[in-house]
């Protein structure tokens, strides 16, 4: 079992998440999934998403929730009931459009359109289907009694029809749960060894302490995204799942979000007026943690556009954190001003960085060979060009990672 986290990087303010690093991650101690006044009809609307599809999508259409939508005010509302109303709506609104593929819903009803783009706009992320949606703020403990793990996860909410589709959804989204929880203590220990890197007087028997548990964590990263295999069917995925995760880019005149913005006027009743929306879909490059790993270890992807509009895509304090950790002295910026240190301790953190970005690269090699099995082998055309859910080519863009990632292991 990783190290799970008692603090998360949400709770710190947005301009000082910099200044109180310990023992927090990018995802939460728990999720929250009781609904605020004025928003529990959307507890309704979830029942009836696992009921049956026609009545969940009239029960959407009918506009019967309309005085709950005048008395909402999202800024009343704690963090965690924000996060909530985000994820759940989200996986609603892909539910809503993407139930048939080949006639996609162009617009959201207000019911849900509004507090999503409330919550969206509050948390600084777009409105559309992300990692944070279906992974960081979408799971609880099966027994609150026996920690984190992988094996004691469940999803909050899932869209697929049919309990092995269902199943085969909850446990794609889970490994990246369990990634972000097992794995998340690598943020604190990041910052711990950049502040030696930092220090005018190093403390190379910390640094070297701390990689060697960087690298434990690193391990069984790669062993949790082994086990995708387990429970999540290929043909399932492909064939059921995989349309949820589009993004409203793959909608022809992008998506209409009804009444999702309100315009105050002083002394009359709300206005509300329809907003546009045209966003890609769910990727693994949202994951704040992976970019992490990559800045802290010196792992650059020149003229990857794609990874840099991911962090769009991340909610914002989390994104504020990457960007000012990439300013900073990584790991192998200090292994390389250091490279003709002939002390014993230089010569053992040379190796112990090889080893981590090995890690790195073997674990980018796995999720190539999921990529492989869930998608291109699912596919009855030519393979060389077809996209992700999130944009990118898949068979080049993560083979560069690869080769990328690997570029960087430094000769000893």
């Amino acid at each position: 079992m990783g190290n799970f986290n008692s603090k998360n990087i949400d709770n710190l303010p947005t301009h000082n998440a910099l200044n109180n690093y310990q023992d927090f991650g990018f995802i939460p101690q728990k999720c929250n999934n009781k609904l605020p006044l004025y928003y529990e009809y959307l507890e309704q609307i979830r029942v009836c998403m696992y009921e049956s599809y026609p009545k969940f999508e009239n029960l959407i259409e009918n506009n019967i929730f309309i005085d709950d939508i005048i008395n909402q005010n999202i800024l009343t509302l704690e963090d965690c009931e924000v996060r909530n109303l985000y994820s759940l709506c989200g996986i609603i609104a892909h539910k809503y459009i993407w139930h048939d593929p080949s006639n996609p819903k162009n617009s959201i009803p207000q019911c849900i359109a509004k507090p999503w783009y409330d919550s969206a706009n509050l948390l600084g992320i777009p409105p559309v289907l992300t990692h944070s949606a279906v992974d960081l703020w979408n799971w609880e403990l099966k027994d609150t009694s026996k920690g984190f793990h992988l094996d004691n996860l469940r999803s909050l909410n899932t869209m697929c029809d049919g309990d092995d589709a269902q199943q085969s959804e909850e446990w794609f989204y889970l490994i990246m749960v369990a990634i972000e929880g097992e794995c998340g203590g690598l943020v604190e220990l990041f910052e711990m060894c950049m502040k030696e890197f930092e220090s005018d007087k190093h403390d190379s028997d910390s640094i070297y302490n701390n990689m060697v548990k960087i690298k434990a964590i690193l391990t069984q990263q790669k062993k949790l995204m082994s086990r995708m295999t387990e429970r999540c069917n290929p043909k399932l995925f492909y064939n059921v799942l995989r349309k949820y995760l589009w993004g409203s880019d793959k909608i022809e005149g992008g998506l209409e979000l009804v009444g999702a913005e309100q315009i105050e006027n002083e002394g009359k009743e709300p206005q509300y007026i329809n907003v546009k929306i045209n966003y890609g879909g769910g990727s693994a490059a949202q994951s704040s943690l992976i970019q992490a790993e990559d800045i802290f270890f010196g792992i650059k992807h020149p003229n990857d556009n794609f990874l840099l509009k991911m962090r769009d895509f991340m909610p914002e304090k989390h994104r504020i954190y990457i960007e000012s950790m990439g300013e900073r002295i990584n790991m192998r910026n200090f292994l390389t001003k250091n490279v003709n240190n002939t002390s014993y301790d230089y010569q053992l953190l040379m190796p112990l960085y090889n080893e981590c970005v090995t890690l790195i690269s073997e674990f980018r090699k796995i999720h190539k060979g999921i990529v492989a099995v869930y998608i291109i082998n699912q596919m009855n055309k030519d393979v060389e060009n077809e996209t992700g859910t999130g944009g990118t080519p898949l068979q080049t863009y993560l083979r560069t990672k690869v080769e990328e990632t690997e570029k960087l292991i430094i000769e000893e």
